[in-house]
Formats: structure tokens, sequence, C-alpha cells
């Protein structure tokens, strides 16, 4: 992974997080602790942070709200349309819900239900879902017992909807999946499309952790791929989302003495993988399928050019040359 730039958001909030997009990466939302809120910026140029500009922020505290939400909010996830918002925090250990009517705009947004995990975490970090919404997904401290670090499974009756029934499938703690030492501070959750590739930020070692899932979205059958660490742009990352393609992968946190509060952008050589070595193959991600056929397209174009303007040169100079004679 290659890192780009980063994007200050200090003067929205000074302990970032959670980030996610919309999903065309024309939005941004950030999501923190000091202003207990979400933030939304746009992007004029989609999946770029360096064009990011603040537009507007919704408070999970009163007055905004009618009793204080979330004052530890952690992590922010959306369904697929952007007309729901989900967040989860430290504070009540709730996934609350809430309604947008103007879809991905956090102005439009309003409170619906709650739905406590403290009985499997009173620790929540990250969350995240499956495609559907039929799957939740919360990392936190202590769920597996006092200071067991996991990632919890839950399934939902119906997709992106708490009112409607969730239901605790299982747990697994970190050191189970193998760690010879195990992250103590898991927060931000992140799966690839098919839910085969999970990745957890480790707040405590600075790191970003890739993992493997031989059935897609079943915590049950994670085995870990490896870490890349973050020490030079962030000493405290929380916060991980990635573009639609997978390659491009942003994190958000604090270094310490809670200088750069940013998002930084990483670039990578393949879609949601930090390790080269490990590239799925071409023809079995459509991303790089895609990425590749438009490379081909691409160099068959410019050799058409090539051979057209070099066969009318030709033409041009036998004409002059008939000319002549």
């Amino acid at each position: 992974s290659l890192f780009v730039q980063s994007f200050d958001v200090s003067d929205q909030e000074t302990q970032p997080r959670g980030l996610t997009f919309n999903n065309d990466g024309s939005k941004m939302y950030i999501i923190g602790t000091t202003g207990d809120d979400v933030n939304e910026y746009n992007l004029s140029t989609n999946f770029d942070v360096s064009t990011a500009s603040f537009v507007d922020s919704y408070s999970f505290m009163t007055p905004t709200q009618d009793t204080n939400l979330e004052n530890f909010p952690n992590s922010v996830k959306f369904n697929n349309d952007g007309t729901k918002m989900f967040i989860v925090g430290t504070g009540s250990a709730n996934v609350n819900e809430f309604i947008l009517t103007t879809a991905y705009d956090v102005s439009t947004a309003s409170h619906e239900t709650s739905f406590s995990v403290s009985s499997q975490e009173n620790k929540p970090w990250g969350l995240d879902f499956n495609n559907d919404g039929t799957k939740m997904f919360i990392t936190g401290a202590t769920g597996g017992g006092t200071g067991a670090e996991d990632i919890n499974e839950y399934s939902l009756n119906v997709g992106f909807d708490l009112s409607a029934g969730v239901n605790f499938v299982q747990l697994k703690t970190l050191a189970d999946i193998g760690l010879l030492a195990s992250e103590t501070e898991p927060f931000g959750i992140e799966f690839n499309p098919d839910g085969t590739t999970m990745f957890i930020i480790g707040t405590r070692g600075n790191d970003v952790l890739q993992y493997a899932l031989s059935t897609g979205f079943d915590v049950s059958t994670i085995s870990f791929v490896g870490g890349l660490h973050l020490h030079g742009e962030e000493s405290n990352p929380s916060g991980i989302a990635f573009s639609t393609s997978g390659l491009k992968m942003f994190i958000t946190g604090t270094k310490d003495g809670g200088a750069g509060v940013e998002v930084n952008e990483y670039h990578l050589n393949c879609p949601f993988n930090l390790f080269s070595g490990k590239c799925p193959s071409i023809t079995k991600n459509k991303d790089r399928t895609g990425i590749a056929e438009a490379q081909i397209m691409i160099a068959k174009r410019t050799i058409d050019h090539s051979t057209k303007s070099a066969l009318n040169r030709l033409k041009w100079i036998r004409r002059n040359k008939d000319n002549q004679n």
C-alpha cells in the first residue's frame, strides 16, 4: 500500500473515530467523540480526500435529540441507498438507527430506534453490515470476557432494520484467530464485497489487520493474513473505509499529542488487499478484470491511432510523389 495524501478534519472534530463514504465517493462522513456528532463533507473528485469540503453536522445529543443518545460515538455506516444511518458507541453500548428523508444528507436525519449490544459487548467500537443488511458485526474489548477482544456477529430479520428483530449469532475472539499478540483495541471494521476479506483497525498496535474468511461474512471461519503498521501517518488510528473498487483505503485517527487529526488516503496494488503477493487472479476479480480490460482497450486505441496516422502519412507521401512525377 502507498500513502498518498491526507485531509485535516480538526476544524470539525479533534477526536475522529470512524469514517465512511456514500456509494460513489462524492460524500465522506466523519464521526467523533469531541462533537458527539457525524460530519458530512462533499468531495468534488470522488474518493479524493484532498477535494473535501465541510457541509454540515448532525448531533447525537440534546437539543438535536429528545435525550442524549450517544456521547462516545465510534463508528458510522449507511444502508445501501443512504436513507438509513447507523452509529455505535461506548457511551450507551447501543446501535442507533436514523432515517434520512434525503439520502446521505445528515441534516435530514431523525432517530428511529436503538438496539443494545451490551449483553455481548459493553465496549462496542466498530460496526459493519453485510451487503443486504441481514448481518451486523460489532468489534469491542469485552465480548469474550474481561480483556477478551472480539468480533460479534448478529442476524437481522429484515435487512438494515433494527426494529424488526436482531439476533446474536456468534463471537470470535481475536486471540482465537491465532495472533501471537492479539490487538487489545479493535476499532474500525470493514469487509470486502463478498465478505471473504475483513479488515480491523488496531488502535493499540497502530495497524490495519487483514483476515480471510473461508465462508463470506461468517466470523467462525476467520484466519489471520497479516498487518500493516501506520506509525508514519497515525499513532492512534481508529476508522477505516475503502473506495468502491477497493483500490483506495482511508484511515482516520490522531497522532500522539493530538496532532494529525486527519483522514489519510492510501492506494493499493490489489483491490481490498494490503499484500501484493496475495492478489486474486484477474479472472476471479471483476474490478481487476475491468481495470485490465480498460487498459487493453486504451492500448488498442493507441495502436490503432498510431497505425492510422502512419498509413495516412504514407498515403500523403505517395500522392505527392506521384504528382511530382
